[in-house]
């Protein structure tokens, strides 16, 4: 306790000047702010339009991002006798992971099953179903996209700017 207290002592006897020159520093801060208060006002300012910006360029992303040119639907079969029952019928072998479209396909908007037949060798039921995939996105919303990230860039430093 007395050895801290004598620290700190000597530190205010050697370090005085500074911390005189520091208060000084600090009365002339406070005069510029109170002579132009809208330079604290600013770097809040600064924030929300950033924050805003950041917003409004997720949101965009996310609907670039949802921009397709297609969808792409494929097969998923439970046995390979649905595959060959398919192939009797005309259309031709079919297997897991191979692309279809879902209008040819009977059935609500989801499962898009298109044959379910019973086995007589063991009873199982087989079906061929056209389930969607993924969104095929074009070059264009790929460039799109591009073009928002640099108007973020650009923005955003426009907005930093403005309070150099």
């Amino acid at each position: 306790g007395t050895l801290t207290l004598l620290g700190l002592i000597l530190i205010l006897i050697f370090l005085g000047s500074k911390i005189r020159i520091s208060i000084a520093i600090i009365k002339e801060a406070s005069k510029a702010v109170s002579a132009v208060p809208t330079s604290v006002i600013y770097p809040v300012l600064s924030w929300i339009l950033l924050s805003m910006l950041f917003i409004y360029w997720i949101l965009l992303f996310l609907f670039l991002r949802t921009v397709s040119s297609e969808n792409r639907f494929s097969i998923i079969t439970n046995t390979s006798i649905a595959s060959e029952i398919l192939n009797i019928t005309g259309l031709g072998m079919v297997t897991n992971g191979m692309q279809c479209d879902p209008t040819l396909f009977p059935g609500d908007t989801l499962s898009h099953t298109l044959f379910v037949t019973e086995n007589s060798s063991n009873d199982s039921i087989a079906s061929v179903s056209c389930f969607f995939d993924k969104f095929v996105t074009s070059n264009f919303a790929l460039g799109l996209q591009v073009y928002n990230l640099f108007g973020l860039f650009w923005i955003g430093n426009f907005i930093v700017a403005l309070g150099e």
